[in-house]
């Protein structure tokens, strides 16, 4: 009897926190994730583009040396369903599978044409200018 507790107890407790994706909060600009070992976040660029960031601890204050003029965020919005997470603008869609926290990228009739390895995505700390 005790077995079949510990192993419905370990089976429950599996499931709620085997979700990757904990949150995430829609801003004018970007989305931010909150993910079980980092944020994620999601800035549509253009409308055929999008930026991904993704760190562990803080953002940072970087130089932007990639995206150096000002462009005016396009139209997008969120599609939050129980197994993802998508954004769309006129031309791209960015899904985030909520389980997984595996990105995808999709036209807009919705073709796959580049998907993320999952278990690729990782972080190996370094310094910069020293």
């Amino acid at each position: 009897m005790k077995v079949r507790l510990i192993i419905v107890f370990v089976l429950i407790s599996s499931i709620c926190n085997g979700q990757v994706v904990k949150s995430y909060a829609q801003l004018t600009d970007k989305i931010v994730v909150t993910m079980s070992e980092g944020t994620l976040i999601i800035s549509p660029v253009t409308d055929n583009a999008a930026r991904i960031k993704y760190y562990k601890d803080s953002e940072g204050n970087l130089p932007e040396l990639i995206l150096s003029s000002d462009l005016a965020t396009p139209a997008y919005k969120v599609s939050d369903l129980k197994d993802e997470l998508s954004v769309i603008t006129k031309d791209l869609i960015v899904t985030l599978n909520k389980m997984s926290g595996r990105l995808s990228f999709k036209d807009c009739t919705g073709k796959t044409f580049l998907n993320e390895k999952e278990g690729s995505r990782f972080l190996i700390p370094d310094s910069i200018g020293g």
